[in-house]
């Protein structure tokens, strides 16, 4: 493999040093005006989080390798940069600033670490965004385009890179201006519904590309090709994530020519689930769109212009003693009617705690009625509300 630790070091330190004068005393015209136009993936919690509130602002990353070795799932890694907490501050003076690196060997072995920064910075120049977390690592998103990641922390170093989205950065909801659901929300909210509506955003820099690791971590090498996805979250309110969501499913796959993600949350104390669906095929979108609807409740005519998640199964995870689903069935319909399913059965749980779950895993489907395509994906169920999950009779 090619070593392009030293080749996106090089590049992200140089869009760092041009972005430098945006802030000097003398700046040229043109960026200025390049600086004041919002970008995709920008800092959306302005001032940034603090250790006085509850705001959270992340840039989240996976890569995945095409197919496991061995019988062993396939190997791959998950990158956060966090600014502030979503599952509670672990003590009073923990740092505001770090970041977790979590994956698989090809071995099968996993692998966690968590990178404290003495600060960060999130600077955009046009539709670029760069990232810099100082003990950690950086990152450069050119939305719709690439995200490159360079990782130098204790016991952690090398690169990621994601180049040639397969499909256009997006929102959630078919909207271009807003990464928030407030266009969905109910004419009466509860306080929870309200922080999920209206102040939770979600923003897609790279719904799918062709990732490239080279990482060592705590000596041993992880080094492939396979897939990758890229998108940034907020919370913008001083209502910890936790304290507002109850569960929060979400998943992404590229399976052939098509590239998928779902989210599905329930606030506390609501009947309302909201749903947010994206597929694209050979880069057009086909399908972009929310919806709001009863929690529990199901039909067995799906209507059009809407995604359905379904799980199936069920596993015992030892670490946390709790029953997740061996897997989902995810249903797209079209607003002409045509017919998508995805299956995706996991291999391997990445990340295995009470409230928190991560999965890899085989992902196979495509057009209803046309031979089904396979693939590689991630999901996770975050379950702050401890909800119990029991698998439907057969």
């Amino acid at each position: 493999m090619v070593q392009i630790w030293p080749m996106l070091g090089a590049r992200i330190a140089g869009v760092m040093l041009a972005s430098i004068d945006v802030v000097g005393a003398m700046v040229p015209p043109h960026l200025l005006s390049r600086a004041a136009a919002q970008s995709f993936d920008r800092q959306y919690v302005v001032p940034q989080p603090t250790a006085n509130d509850d705001k959270a602002d992340w840039w989240w990353m996976n890569a995945q390798a095409e197919a496991g070795v061995n019988g062993n799932p396939p190997a791959n890694v998950q990158v956060i940069f966090y600014m502030g907490y979503l599952l509670g501050r672990p003590s009073a003076d923990a740092p505001e600033f770090y970041a977790t690196i979590t994956g698989l060997f090809s071995n099968g072995s996993d692998f966690s670490y968590t990178a404290d920064a003495t600060k960060a910075s999130v600077t955009s120049v046009g539709s670029e965004t760069i990232g810099s977390w100082p003990g950690v690592g950086s990152f450069l998103s050119t939305p719709g385009k690439s995200f490159d990641v360079v990782i130098s922390a204790p016991g952690v170093e090398g690169a990621i890179s994601i180049q040639g989205s397969v499909a256009p950065a997006h929102y959630a909801c078919n909207t271009t201006t807003s990464a928030v659901f407030s266009d969905f929300a109910p004419a009466a909210s509860t306080s929870e519904e309200s922080v999920l509506f209206s102040h939770l955003g979600w923003a897609v820099s790279i719904p799918g590309g062709r990732a490239s690791v080279s990482l060592v971590l705590g000596g041993s090498p992880l080094t492939f090709v396979g897939t990758g996805y890229h998108d940034q979250n907020f919370i913008d309110t001083s209502d910890m994530f936790a304290d507002v969501i109850s569960q929060w499913f979400f998943g992404t796959a590229q399976v052939g020519e098509y590239v998928f993600s779902y989210l599905s949350a329930t606030p506390f104390g609501s009947n309302a689930t909201v749903t947010t669906g994206y597929l694209a095929r050979n880069d057009i979108v086909l399908q972009n769109q929310c919806s709001v609807s009863a929690t529990g409740t199901s039909t067995e005519t799906q209507a059009t212009n809407t995604n359905k998640l379904t799980r199936f199964g069920v596993i015992h995870s030892e670490a946390s003693a709790v029953d997740v689903p061996q897997g989902y069935t995810i249903d797209y319909v079209l607003s002409n009617g045509e017919r998508y399913s995805f299956t995706l059965t996991e291999q391997a749980e990445v990340v295995d705690l009470d409230v928190y779950h991560r999965s890899i895993g085989n992902v196979s489907g495509g057009k209803v009625g046309e031979p089904a395509k396979t693939a590689v994906g991630l999901w996770e169920w975050l379950n702050p509300g401890k909800n119990v999950y029991v698998a439907k009779s057969a």
